[in-house]
């Protein structure tokens, strides 16, 4: 289960800013709305990653992501490297990530980990 709500991780109007009078358009709520649906399921495919010793298919699966390839490059996207070296660093106890990625410091938390 992920431990946030759409609703925490979305800017407020869906990403409009604040100097235009109009709404958001359904079409930009959508697109922010399911990018921080798959943030949250990126950050729980890596602590998932860190912890457990499912296979890299099985957690992206797991994790909603039905193609395990196209999961390894959104992955690889967002920290930086595939997800097997990411298993590999947090077993090890390498840094994983840089410090100053405050978007990644609930993920941080939940390992137990400061960066």
């Amino acid at each position: 289960m992920l431990d946030q709500t759409l609703e925490a991780v979305l800017p407020h109007g869906c990403s409009m800013p604040t100097d235009r009078p109009s709404r958001p358009s359904p079409a930009r709520c959508r697109r922010a709305s399911l990018a921080a649906l798959r943030g949250l399921r990126l950050q729980r495919t890596a602590a998932l990653l860190a912890r457990g010793d499912l296979a890299v298919g099985a957690v992206a699966a797991r994790c909603g992501f039905a193609d395990a390839k196209l999961f390894s490059r959104r992955f690889a996207a967002r920290f930086g490297c595939p997800p097997r070296v990411w298993r590999i660093q947090a077993r090890t106890g390498e840094a994983l990530l840089s410090a100053d990625d405050p978007a990644l410091a609930p993920l941080a938390a939940r390992l137990g980990t400061s960066y």
